[in-house]
This record gives structure tokens, C-alpha cells and sequence, in this order.
């Protein structure tokens, strides 16, 4: 048993050192990608988005398993402190905004000006593998990121207008590898985004809750710990919405 145990962490090291290696030649993919997207020719440009496109996907992949090694390896030591929660998110959208927009989601954002006691760059995260999530699952549907004062927490929250997670599924989609049956397709990406997700929120001392149904669209809360002057004003905080 030790001795796999031993296996496996040595093998997340070796995944996350060899990280910056395996990026150099997918950054040259996507380089030569847009210059083809930018092409006179019609055709080269369609080329062009559909090598983007894959690249992203790729992209996505690394990303998960490179998070995955180093929650494995406990090489991510957070730094708690208060973080203006608009400014975190804007930042993942600007990033993930082209990813959903090949997959037709319909994004929007309802955000107070608020600040809360977490890691900026971790939460970051998070929210990029929840939404990657929305863009594999409920393709081509409505998305909202929201935040608000739910029972005296703060709390992040995404929501999708797609087909939903079956209740006997709720915990074990955060388990590795674990995906929820979708009807007439095969499972798509690794199956590691929300276990990331959940392993990064009980790093940050963050609660997730997965709301769902069949055909009612999937909700997953993330309950943070609010700025002490907010966390007394609720009302002023939910009166003052942002949006994007």
C-alpha cells in the first residue's frame, strides 16, 4: 500500500515539474493558430478557430492535471486575505470568455462590490474549472456567476440552464474520474474539475455545495468567508450589484 502511495506521489511530481516543457509546444499551437485565424483566406481562418478551439480543450486538460499533481504533491500553500471578489472573477472570464463562446453559453455576471477572506488566484481557479464545466455540460444554454449574503456567508454561486445532476450523483461527481451520465453522448474531458474544485475549497477553508436535478440545471455554491463590514451590512451589500 505504501508503496503505491509512493508510486503515485512521485509520479504528481514528475507531472508537475515537467509542466512548463509540455506548455511550450501548446503555446506555439495557439500562436500559429491565430495567425491563421487572422488570414484573408476564408478557409485558413476556419482552420485556424478549429485549431484554437482544440487547443483551448488541451489546454484545459494540462491545466486540471497540473492542479490535480500539485494538490497530490501539497505544493500550493494559500495566502488568505481579503480579495475584491469582482476583480477575481472578471479576470477568469476574460480568460475562459472564448472557450464558452465556441460552446454557445450565454454568460452573464451579478456582483456586489464585495470583498472576501480567500486566496484570489486559487478561488480563480475554481471558478475557471466550474465554468469549464458549464461549457462541457450545458452547451449552447444560459450561465450566471451571482454573489450574495446567504445566511449570513457570503456565498459565490453558478448556475446553468442545463440537463442537470441526478441526486444519487451529487457527491460522487467530485470523486476523480466520476461524471455525470449525459443521454446519447460520451463523457468528455478527464473527470477531475470538480474534484479540484473541492479539494482547493477545504484548502481555503470554503465550503461547495452542489444544488441539481434532471432537467433543472446545475447550481454549485461556493460558501466563502466575507470582510467582517460586510459580512454586518447585507442588506447594503445585496442592494449594490455589478454586472458584466
Amino acid at each position: 500500500m505504501k508503496e503505491g502511495m509512493h508510486k503515485q506521489f512521485n509520479e504528481s511530481r514528475l507531472l508537475a515539474a515537467a509542466g512548463h516543457d509540455l506548455r511550450q509546444p501548446l503555446q506555439a499551437m495557439q500562436l500559429f493558430a491565430s495567425t491563421l485565424s487572422a488570414s484573408p483566406m476564408e478557409m485558413c481562418r476556419e482552420i485556424g478557430r478549429n485549431i484554437e478551439c482544440s487547443a483551448r480543450e488541451l489546454g484545459y486538460m494540462f491545466d486540471v492535471l497540473f492542479d490535480m499533481s500539485k494538490l497530490e504533491t501539497g505544493a500550493i500553500e494559500p495566502e488568505i486575505v481579503s480579495t475584491p471578489l469582482a476583480a477575481v472573477v472578471g479576470q477568469v472570464l476574460d480568460e475562459i470568455g472564448p472557450a464558452l463562446t465556441d460552446r454557445g453559453v450565454a454568460l452573464r455576471a451579478e456582483l456586489p462590490e464585495v470583498c472576501a477572506f480567500t486566496d484570489g488566484a486559487l478561488l480563480g481557479r475554481m471558478l475557471h474549472h466550474l465554468l469549464q464545466n458549464v461549457a462541457v455540460h450545458a452547451p449552447s444554454g444560459d450561465a450566471v456567476v451571482r454573489a450574495g449574503i446567504e445566511n449570513g456567508r457570503l456565498t459565490l454561486c453558478v448556475e446553468d440552464d442545463g440537463p442537470g445532476i441526478p441526486a444519487a450523483m451529487r457527491q460522487a461527481v467530485f470523486e476523480p474520474f466520476m461524471q455525470a451520465p449525459q443521454e446519447g453522448e460520451r463523457p468528455q474531458g478527464l473527470g477531475l474539475g470538480l474534484t479540484v474544485v473541492r479539494r482547493l475549497a477545504d484548502l481555503l477553508g470554503h465550503e461547495v455545495v452542489l444544488g441539481s436535478g434532471p432537467g433543472r440545471g446545475a447550481q454549485v455554491r461556493v460558501i466563502l468567508g466575507a470582510d467582517e463590514a460586510m459580512a454586518r451590512s447585507p442588506g447594503e451589500l445585496l442592494s449594490a450589484p455589478t454586472s458584466q
